[in-house]
């Protein structure tokens, strides 16, 4: 319940300050994201293999700065993360499917491009925090899919903590009509080993990428 009631503040939060900004907009956002745990257990390094996933939401884009170079872009995101184990067995195949409700707050520098300077590169970064959503560790047996819940807490009993957070970049280009495709990646901070006190590490990493669209303001077009 907590949970969903800061993903709710977080869209009103985005909806405030596009009513407050004659120049912000709305938009959304949808694509794959490519995800993997950097692990190292006992001291030994047992990073899995990548693991795709899809991830999208919506974003608020506010122009600040001379001649608005600059946006500050917040968002709320779904994004499932993970990892595929390496395969001991040829036949067996195990996967973590971990899913977050992630809001990145990046700042972005934009670059006018074309003849018409109608279009937009751009390139920013910034923190994220992301609150874990039910999450499977799957096995896949020739015929059967055995699935567990990943434990969330802070204990011997768990598998790891819940809350990640960490820093996130993103590269873009935008047509003038909105439509853009966008790269992303989120680099974990946190170690997410649930016990503290040893050298043990579980951190999340992510690339991504997606398409969306900005919608006009329609208070600036009135303009």
């Amino acid at each position: 319940m907590k949970k969903a009631i800061f993903i709710f503040i977080a869209f009103l939060f985005c909806f405030q300050l596009t009513g407050n900004a004659q120049k912000a907009r709305v938009g959304l956002t949808g694509g794959l994201s490519f995800a993997n745990l950097s692990r190292t257990i006992g001291g030994i390094g047992e990073d899995g293999d990548y693991r795709i996933g899809i991830a999208g939401g919506m974003l608020v884009d506010l122009p600040f700065g001379k001649k608005q170079q600059w946006s500050f872009q917040p968002s709320v995101d779904y994004v499932q993360k993970g990892a595929a184990e390496v395969a001991t067995a040829p036949v067996n195949k195990k996967y973590t499917a971990l899913r977050y409700a992630e809001m990145p707050l990046n700042f972005v520098r934009n670059f006018k491009c074309g003849k018409s300077k109608q279009s937009t590169f751009y390139l920013g970064a910034g923190p994220y925090i992301a609150f874990n959503l039910p999450s499977k560790k799957v096995e896949h047996i020739p015929g059967n899919d055995v699935e567990t819940d990943v434990m969330f807490g802070e204990t011997v009993a768990h598998d790891m903590k819940g809350v990640d957070f960490g820093a996130n970049a993103i590269m873009g280009y935008r047509t003038g009509m909105g439509i853009f495709v966008s790269l992303h990646y989120t680099q974990g901070a946190r170690n997410l080993y649930p016990v503290d006190g040893t050298d043990n590490k579980i951190k999340n990493i992510c690339f991504g990428v997606r398409i969306g669209y900005l919608f006009k303001n329609a208070a600036a077009a009135k303009k």
